[in-house]
């Protein structure tokens, strides 16, 4: 860019052709709103209907109406899409965590016992088990169902069925080797 004036150098405005054809047209002038005769969207009296309305209303207002419309015309679409799709997966996440709140008649932890029939648990011991008169309570923990050694563990200490008593103290049934 020089640095002093110089007498042949033209401002740019100086370059701006004059005649009117060349110029565009400003958007405060009706020209600039104009219709084409080409435009047959809308019915000639609705179009009329229209230009006199928004001529009553400012530019700015028609902006943000329209700006208005298009975030409710989001949010609508926005609602129907979670309605139609995510609506009934979330209604089903719903009901599998109601039914997991669900209490259950019976739960694994530090106070489950598994119920066997004919079985005897420690809690209801009855004294004719007890061991007294000639008769021994035998206690044997993790059996971890090994039928044949629990058998021979009995036969080694003596076990009578009809004098003694049989206590087995947990993991009677886990981790036995196979059987084939």
């Amino acid at each position: 860019m020089p640095s002093h004036f110089d007498p042949h150098h033209r401002p740019l405005i100086d370059l701006i052709p004059h005649n009117d054809r060349d110029l565009d047209v400003s958007d405060e002038e009706d020209a600039f709103y104009a219709i084409d005769e080409g435009d047959y969207l809308l019915n000639p009296k609705w179009r009329a209907a229209i230009t006199r309305t928004t001529n009553r209303v400012p530019r700015r207002v028609q902006r943000y109406c329209v700006i208005f419309l298009a975030i409710a015309g989001v949010a609508i679409i926005s609602l129907l899409s979670w309605r139609a799709y995510m609506a009934p997966i979330y209604a089903q996440l719903e009901e599998e965590a109601a039914r997991m709140d669900v209490e259950p008649e019976f739960k694994f932890g530090q106070n489950a016992r598994p119920v066997f029939k004919d079985v005897i648990q420690v809690k209801d011991l009855e004294l004719e088990h007890m061991p007294k008169g000639g008769k021994r309570l035998v206690v044997v923990g993790d059996v971890h169902g090994c039928k044949q050694e629990l058998e021979a563990l009995l036969r080694k200490v003596g076990f009578k069925e009809h004098k003694d008593h049989l206590v087995l103290t947990g993991d009677m049934i886990s981790k036995g080797r196979r059987q084939s």
